[in-house]
């Protein structure tokens, strides 16, 4: 089997979770998908949550991959912040299925398998990393990782939005949400 048969795996299996969901997909369903037999599906991911926690890995990576493509780091606090929001929700435009499966994982008990860190998001990282948000301002640990959050569930929202409904000019429409939620915020 040559080096992409995990890969095709993970996208096959990304596919049909999204479709299915968890339970409703069998491993022999994946297999059949991906063109290989179930022992070679085990023979990548040795049960099926290994699997999930598999496909989460990567389109996790995905993300941060992208996000620290288009971060810049000499931007100014709240222009960085805005500049991630709408990467955040570029990427979920264009990666609608991954966009899926991080909400139903997210919203599922496979999330209380994954540690704390490896759990954090790009977006997360990359605010903690520029110090983001808490620069001249007085926020807790507790208050950055619930903001980050709020962010989080705001950027889906609007990627949702915006997959599913037609939008004139989407920089705009972004542009508007970032102004409603962040601006009382950050001054």
């Amino acid at each position: 089997m040559n080096d992409n048969t995990k890969e095709t795996i993970i996208i096959e299996a990304l596919k049909l979770f999204n479709e299915f969901g968890f339970h409703g997909t069998s491993t022999s369903k994946i297999a059949k998908a991906a063109g290989v037999s179930n022992g070679a599906l085990f023979n990548r991911f040795k049960t099926k949550d290994e699997l999930i926690n598999g496909i989460y890995m990567y389109v996790k990576l995905h993300f941060k991959q992208y996000i620290d493509s288009k971060f810049d780091e000499s931007l100014e606090t709240e222009e960085a912040v805005k500049s991630l929001w709408k990467s955040t929700v570029k990427w979920g435009i264009e990666n609608p299925e991954y966009l899926k499966f991080q909400g139903q994982f997210n919203n599922s008990p496979y999330v209380n398998c994954v540690n704390k860190e490896t759990s954090k998001d790009a977006l997360q990282v990359a605010c903690e990393r520029k110090n983001l948000l808490k620069k001249n301002r007085e926020i807790s640990d507790e208050d950055f990782n619930l903001l980050v959050i709020c962010m989080a569930g705001a950027t889906n929202a609007l990627s949702f939005h915006l997959i599913n409904n037609e939008v004139d000019d989407i920089d705009v429409h972004m542009d508007s949400v970032f102004e409603l939620l962040f601006k009382g915020i950050l001054k």
